[in-house]
């Protein structure tokens, strides 16, 4: 399941989405890699 748009690239609800199942975001090319930098993050812990 995926979600995109605006909240899709609302990195404070990142960790949420990946708990709820969520394994597609779609976002804006600017924030692709401000995305993946929050999720490789929230694996690190």
């Amino acid at each position: 399941m995926g979600l995109g748009g605006e909240l899709g690239a609302d990195l404070e609800l990142t960790e949420e989405f990946v708990r709820m199942g969520l394994d597609e975001l779609s976002v804006a090319p600017s924030m692709i890699l401000k995305l993946r930098k929050k999720i490789r993050e929230m694996t690190v812990l």
